[in-house]
């Protein structure tokens, strides 16, 4: 089951390619032009459609559905129509633009963040069909929530008195903070763990006077057909403002910074959520598929707000042939491997 793991690339490669110049250096894999500063959609998209049957689950969805069609539209054309010349994008920013001001113009944007906002308006798009929504009475499972829905059971005990109390809360995706205390390299498997780790917070406890701190645990109830992690590399830090004009004697203006956490994170090819889910009444665990990986999407930069975005992704010939690995920047792609993959950071 296909993950899409979010990492900075090694090496720095800027690559805002022309119209003149969008050639593929094979001709069986197309890329996307970028139309300015559109490389984060454009390395979303193709980490989505590395999603097969993701994309082959919404196709038939497409009629009434703008979004979506201009998704399975556009997958479809990289698929079954290999050029020399790269496809364009503009259809689902159009589409998109249209959803939400978040995205219009042409200034540069987070790539996690759009992936998610795609994910969510694609679900939206759908539940807006009332149509669909029932079957026999039941409400059917969407495929967002099929392949993109992770149920959690997050649990506060109180260090005090030992009251509990517990909530359920969905995510699309994960966003893993990066540990680099160990020796050890940290992987993406160590990053997992972290995120569900007991960990200590301060809360007053509903049941005892002396309870202010309560331990949290979380444990998966759900678990999705696709599982969509993001590596928190860029860090919010305060620091003092250069001010000529600043008197004397005064203490600094401080601003908000973001910096980059450059620490190399070995990408797992294969990772499990078997250790984090929870237990069924009956003692026995749900089921504990393990994700291999399908795509990558590289930050290459140093800010939060510039930079360039590539992306590596998995892909199958439409008559079910061999998978081959794809380096995708924009409109330029290359053929890989996993080894050069998983060993860029």
């Amino acid at each position: 089951r296909p993950p899409v793991y979010s990492s900075p690339a090694k090496q720095l490669r800027f690559g805002a390619h022309d119209d003149e110049t969008p050639r593929t250096s094979t001709g069986n894999w197309r890329g996307l032009k970028n139309e300015g500063n559109t490389c984060y959609v454009n390395a979303s998209l193709q980490s989505l459609f590395s999603v097969d049957k993701f994309m082959e689950s919404i196709a038939p969805l497409r009629e009434g559905h703008d979004l979506v069609a201009s998704l399975t539209g556009l997958w479809s054309d990289l698929r079954n129509n290999p050029q020399l010349y790269a496809a364009s994008a503009q259809r689902v920013k159009r589409v998109i633009d249209s959803l939400t001001e978040r995205y219009r113009g042409f200034s540069q944007h987070d790539a996690h963040e759009f992936l998610g906002e795609l994910i969510d308006r694609i679900h939206d798009e759908l539940v807006e069909n009332k149509e669909d929504s029932e079957d026999d009475g039941c409400e059917k499972l969407r495929p967002n929530d099929q392949f993109f829905r992770i149920d959690v059971e997050v649990c506060l005990t109180c260090k005090s008195c030992g009251y509990s109390r517990t909530k359920e809360e969905m995510y699309r995706n994960l966003s893993l903070d990066i540990d680099t205390s160990p020796s050890e390299k940290p992987t993406v498997q160590s990053c997992l763990e972290s995120f569900f780790r007991p960990e200590d917070r301060e809360i007053k406890c509903e049941k005892c006077e002396e309870g202010n701190v309560a331990t949290q645990t979380m444990k998966i109830l759900s678990k999705p057909k696709a599982l969509l992690l993001h590596l928190k590399r860029f860090i919010v830090s305060e620091q003092p403002t250069t001010d000529e004009n600043q008197p004397s004697g005064t203490s600094p203006n401080l601003e908000i910074v973001f910096r980059k956490n450059k620490a190399s994170v070995e990408l797992n090819t294969e990772v499990s959520l078997d250790k984090f889910l929870a237990e069924k009444q009956n003692g026995k665990s749900v089921s504990k598929p393990d994700y291999s990986l399908k795509s990558v999407i590289h930050h290459i930069g140093t800010c939060a707000n510039s930079g360039h975005y590539t992306a590596d992704a998995l892909r199958t010939g439409k008559d079910g042939s061999k998978s081959t690995w794809v380096s995708y920047d924009d409109g330029v792609t290359k053929e890989s491997d996993i080894e050069s993959v998983v060993n860029q950071r």
